[in-house]
Formats: C-alpha cells, sequence, structure tokens
C-alpha cells in the first residue's frame, strides 16, 4: 500500500508532464479531458484543437467528421501507452513503422503522473469500451505503460466479446520494479521531488510497487535494453540495464517471447531493431532472433 497520499495541485508542465488524456478515439481523431479543469477538447490528427465545455460538444465535432466519410483505416488498431512523463514525440518511429504496414494506431495521451498504474488502467479500458470501427486490438507498451497494460488485463471487461485481442509488446517495463526507483524513493533528501516528478504512479515503479500489482495472465513479448554483458548502462543496477530498469526486472514468466536491444531506457525507442522487432512480433507473435537488423518483408503485410 502507498504510505502517503500525494495532492493534486496544478504543477508546471515540464516535457512529458500532461494535464490531458484520451477518453475518445475515433479514426485518428481523439476527445481529450484535462485533470485538472475538467474541461474537453477535440484534438485532431493534425494536432488541431477544438475547446469545448462538455463531452457532448466534442462528439458533436467527430459526428460532424463522420457525416462527411471520416472512417478507420483499418479494423486492427494498435494502442501504444508510453511510460511516466513519456515525451510523445518519443514513440514516431514507432507509430510510423506500425502505420507503414497499415495499421491503425492509437498514441495514448494520458496525465501519467496523476494517477496510480490501476486508475491509468480503469481509464484505458473505458476508452477501448467507447471504439468502433474495430475488430482487434493489439498493444505495444514503454516502461510504466506495460505495467498498466499488465493491470487492464488482468480484470475481465466487455470489450472481450467485441474485440479480437492481438499481441502485445512491452519495451523495457520494470515489472520487477525499477532500481532507480527503489533507490530514489527511499532517499530522504529526494522523496519529495521523487513524489513531484512521478506523482500517484511512484510507488508502482518500485520493487514493492510493481509486485503487489496483478501478475501477467496473457503471453506479452518483451523487448529490453541494456549492454549485452554483466554490466549495464548504470553501474548502480549491479547487473545489465538500460539505465534504469534491468534485464532481470523487465522479465517475466508468461513472456511469449523475449529479446534484448542494445540501447539506453528512452533512447532505444528510437532505434530500428526496437521498430522492427516490435512490428514483427504484432505481426507473428514472435521476434526474429537470427538477424542483428530485423526488417519484416513487405510481401507478408498483414490485411486486419
Amino acid at each position: 500500500m502507498k504510505n502517503k497520499k500525494i495532492s493534486k495541485f496544478p504543477i508546471p508542465t515540464l516535457p512529458g508532464w500532461r494535464h490531458y488524456y484520451d477518453v475518445h478515439f475515433y479514426a485518428g481523431w481523439r476527445i481529450q479531458k484535462n485533470e485538472v479543469k475538467g474541461t474537453y477538447r477535440v484534438l485532431s490528427p493534425t494536432g488541431r484543437k477544438w475547446k469545448k465545455e462538455t463531452e457532448e460538444e466534442c462528439m458533436a465535432v467527430i459526428y460532424e467528421r463522420r457525416e462527411r466519410g471520416l472512417s478507420p483505416r483499418n479494423s486492427h488498431l494498435v494502442i501504444i501507452v508510453p511510460g511516466l512523463n513519456n515525451l510523445l514525440s518519443t514513440f514516431s518511429a514507432l507509430e510510423k513503422g506500425l502505420k507503414d504496414r497499415g495499421y491503425e494506431t492509437l498514441l495514448w495521451h494520458f496525465a501519467s503522473n496523476r494517477a496510480d498504474t490501476i486508475e491509468h488502467a480503469v481509464r484505458l479500458a473505458k476508452l477501448i469500451d467507447r471504439l468502433e470501427g474495430v475488430e482487434k486490438i493489439s498493444f505495444v507498451a514503454h516502461s510504466m505503460g506495460g505495467l498498466i497494460i499488465r493491470a487492464l488485463l488482468a480484470k475481465n471487461h466487455a470489450w472481450y466479446e467485441r474485440f479480437e485481442l492481438g499481441h502485445i509488446v512491452n519495451i523495457a517495463s520494470p515489472h520487477g520494479g525499477s532500481f532507480v526507483a527503489d533507490l530514489v524513493s527511499e532517499q530522504p533528501q529526494f522523496s519529495g521531488l521523487f513524489d513531484w516528478v512521478c506523482g500517484h504512479a511512484g510507488y508502482d515503479l518500485t520493487t514493492k510497487g510493481a509486485q503487489a500489482l496483478p501478475p501477467v495472465k496473457v503471453p506479452i513479448g518483451v523487448i529490453i535494453g541494456g549492454t549485452g554483458f554483466k554490466l549495464g548502462l548504470n553501474p548502480l543496477a549491479g547487473q545489465d540495464n538500460d539505465i534504469v530498469v534491468s534485464r532481470e526486472s523487465a522479465q517475466i514468466e508468461l513472456a511469449a517471447d523475449f529479446i534484448q536491444v542494445k540501447g539506453s531506457h528512452t533512447l532505444m525507442l528510437w532505434g530500428k531493431e526496437t521498430v522492427n522487432q516490435t512490428v514483427y512480433f504484432i505481426e507473428n507473435g514472435t521476434f526474429r532472433h537470427k538477424d542483428k537488423l530485423v526488417k519484416p518483408e513487405q510481401e507478408t503485410k498483414r490485411k486486419s
């Protein structure tokens, strides 16, 4: 259990810190709610915004586009769930790689440090339950995003009856906790800063917090960064790591496949091998282990 309460006062919107989270998505268009003010806005695929007072007003904007012919590009949706305070631009290469293969993608925008992992999972479930034009859903998650997916799939949801569950990829997710979160949160001189930066989600990133979350119940493809040697990028871990997450912590018992891509916790998201391995797993349910740089064959492009 968390031993103290984190206040919800407005904090500066520094890189990766957001006040809005997605509550509805259709064909690249999204409705977002402001975590602090409770107001809504519509966000187009090009970034244009319409600020509204109610969700109903936002839905009217999207329905108008639907009447003009707006529809999803593919019934197979890949939901990308970022980690704590991730810059959304960090996922540009991953999202492009999936779109180039014909998938509809949803890079979920959410106020990552304003709720804990369980609450994020509840909010994502509500968004999924409202999806239209979708038949199959796959997930790609980075860091804390993997814990959110883990909590999401631990519950029985009504949308299980509506959508086929595709493949799931976790990239550098601390299923066993992050040694950095342990170190910082346990130091009195840093605990206040840890709470300010990580907010409600910080505890879930520690070893105790991560292990207290619901267990993984579905096969997941695991990608971890690091060096591939005994010692990793952060000497404090005492083993191979990507600066934040150790190789051991990223592994899970119910892993469909596991592969290491050399790189740091965040920068690896831009790497060609990370992108290609992710796309290949979404298509095939396994990684390619033979080639150093994986390039999915164009002729196997998924149609649905």
